[in-house]
């Protein structure tokens, strides 16, 4: 008799279905160390400073708050400036070793107190402020550049921060009317002789008019202007 082979469902029942092992997914297993490393990465790259890169780190900021030194225009009372850092430009005296910051950046550029050991403030109360003509040579900058003194004694002179210009009228024309052939003086610039040659009276002294030239009211030359409190950092 041959021998029976073995079946090859032996081991199940009919109705139970042969048992599978699933394999093993590699990926899955690798996620969170990939992960892992790059978040590491990109913890690494955002620590490394880099030169192509200006962006600050986000645990610093910039400075952005005026220096010392600085002017700036105040639009509240004299009363309302904001204390410690800053001061009205009114040109008092400050010790140089107690604001020895501020006389490092202006020194005696806006004048001297008694001495050496102290210097002053910008005084620009009821001035205008002209930046520096350095050496810019056009007719339209300040042609008197050379001859401005100083705001307080001891400060800078000439084309230099601090100098000061006093007011001035610039080359301008007048219409005068006058009655040329005058003999005597008559009234007022009406009768002011024109002729140098003294016609049609040789001995006819010569005559000036000492009327100021100024319209009422006003006592300066002077453009259309506002009020502000003109303020400086002093530490």
């Amino acid at each position: 008799m041959q021998p029976t082979p073995p079946s090859t469902h032996s081991l199940h029942s009919p109705h139970t279905p042969p048992t599978t092992h699933p394999r093993p997914n590699r990926l899955a297993s690798t996620l969170p160390w990939l992960a892992l490393v790059a978040t590491a990465a990109i913890a690494l790259r955002s620590a490394e400073p880099t030169a192509t890169d200006p962006t600050p780190s986000p645990t610093t900021s910039p400075d952005t708050s005026p220096p010392i030194g600085a002017i700036l225009p105040f639009a509240g009372p004299s009363s309302s400036i904001p204390g410690g850092p800053w001061m009205l430009c009114d040109g008092r005296t400050l010790s140089t070793s107690e604001h020895h910051a501020l006389f490092a950046v202006i020194g005696h550029a806006w004048g001297q107190g008694r001495d050496r050991n102290e210097f002053r403030l910008p005084d620009l109360r009821g001035r205008f402020v002209r930046g520096v003509n350095h050496d810019a040579d056009d007719a339209l900058r300040d042609p008197d550049r050379d001859l401005r003194g100083p705001s307080a004694p001891g400060g800078n002179t000439g084309n230099e921060v601090g100098s000061l210009q006093e007011d001035a009228a610039g080359p301008h024309v007048h219409p005068l009317s006058g009655v040329a052939d005058a003999i005597g003086q008559g009234h007022g610039a009406e009768w002011i002789r024109f002729h140098a040659t003294k016609v049609p009276d040789d001995s006819a002294p010569v005559l000036s008019n000492s009327a100021l030239i100024q319209p009422p009211g006003p006592a300066e030359t002077r453009p259309r202007n506002v009020y502000v409190n003109w303020i400086i950092r002093v530490r």
